[in-house]
């Protein structure tokens, strides 16, 4: 791709991929189209509603063209299910405790002005070091990335490879970042940075009715009007005082703005269910910490909360963080939790080496941070948003 003179070889492939697109996806075939022709730094920033196709508009046009390119995101589930890495990973960026990264985010978390968070954040420039090479990257909701990170990554990129391609995508409408007032959406560094802008605007994901709703979201965000869009909520969606067991009886999943609520929802769920209950407490230099502790039934929906390369003497595999699985019992010889994956294979996780506990935690509540950039096609939800009015929150 990096060297060939044209821009896909097998354009009957490539022109019945544009054939599926929309309208508005289609801007970014031009696009594409327009960089290859005359390669030079470029920022293409894709947004767009729920179902409007963003990630498959930019990984399946690339791949229908041929074309590799650096791929990552925010999050490891997110990362997976779109063939790449995580942000950390692809840029070897430390993030546990004691980094640069942790010190910025620490010292920036309620920075509002733009050019004080640029300047202390610059020292992130020289802790970056992506070992992969492409003329195009792709970075994935970045709605969930504090701007002066993202604005760093591209600098990165810009400062090593004059002719790149740097392609993301996001909800702008969606939560804000968790460390940061502002993502890249809210901040213009047009005079710095060649951008392209595109908002998706049709879906062919969801029905006409819900397609409707969606809509009147996005109109009723771009007001800011909070009362409105809680009045609309009401009106399309039951809204209850308190969510009490006769809710929950019924509820398929919960999302809560808070971590102390899901814990609670998650606590509740394992006691109705049936079955043998394993309590993992802490361990650390062979001494249990009954303070920290973890139940878990046979048979309950769990998730991974660590990124794990488990080896033993017959295989060896890696277990990414935020991956679902099914939680059968625990192996004392082992102090391993046995599970299966979605296809029924057995998968053995380990006690974590950082934590010190079983990686896991029930998969009935998480919070709605987590979940976003996510696709709960399922029935049965339930938002608890403990009070927050956010608009940005009750959107996602």
């Amino acid at each position: 791709m990096e060297t060939s003179k044209y821009f896909t070889s097998d354009e009957t492939r490539f022109d019945k991929h544009v054939e599926s697109l929309t309208p508005s996806q289609v801007n970014f075939v031009h696009l594409l189209k327009d960089w290859f022709c005359n390669r030079r730094n470029m920022l293409i920033l894709i947004s767009g509603g729920p179902g409007t196709g963003k990630t498959y508009t930019v990984i399946e046009t690339l791949k229908s063209a041929s074309y590799n390119a650096v791929v990552m995101a925010p999050t490891a589930r997110i990362a997976e299910k779109i063939g790449g890495k995580t942000l950390h990973s692809t840029m070897k960026l430390a993030w546990g405790k004691g980094s640069e990264l942790k010190k910025i985010e620490s010292e920036l978390e309620s920075e509002n002005d733009i050019k004080t968070c640029l300047e202390k954040s610059k020292s992130l420039l020289n802790c970056m070091n992506c070992t992969q090479f492409s003329n195009v990257v792709v970075m994935d909701e970045i709605g969930m990335v504090p701007f002066w990170m993202t604005y760093w990554i591209i600098k990165y990129f810009f400062n090593t490879n004059s002719r790149l391609l740097f392609i993301a995508m996001g909800d702008f409408r969606q939560l804000k970042p968790v460390k940061s007032q502002y993502n890249i959406f809210h901040v213009n560094f047009d005079d710095e940075f060649e951008t392209h802008r595109i908002e998706l605007q049709e879906s062919k994901r969801f029905t006409l009715e819900y397609q409707k709703i969606i809509e009147n979201l996005r109109k009723l965000m771009d007001e800011n009007n909070e009362n409105k869009l809680l009045q609309y909520v009401s009106e399309v969606y039951p809204v209850v005082e308190n969510i009490d067991a006769n809710i929950l009886k019924d509820c398929n999943r919960v999302l809560a703005y808070n971590n102390k609520t899901v814990d609670l929802y998650n606590e509740y769920h394992m006691n109705q269910l049936l079955g043998t209950t394993y309590r993992f407490y802490k361990i650390c230099n062979e001494k249990i910490d009954k303070s920290c502790k973890l139940d878990l039934k046979s048979g309950c929906e769990v998730v991974v909360t660590e990124n794990i390369d488990f080896k033993n003497d017959d295989e060896c595999y890696k277990i990414i963080n935020g991956s679902v699985l099914r939680f059968e019992k625990y192996d004392n010889k082992k102090d391993v939790a046995i599970c299966f994956n979605n296809y029924g294979k057995l998968i053995m996780v380990p006690r974590s080496p950082y934590s010190k506990m079983i990686p896991l935690v029930p998969n009935f509540a998480g919070t709605i941070h987590k979940f976003q950039g996510e696709t709960l096609d399922m029935n049965g939800i339930v938002f608890n948003f403990n009070g927050c009015t956010d608009v940005n929150l009750i959107y996602t």
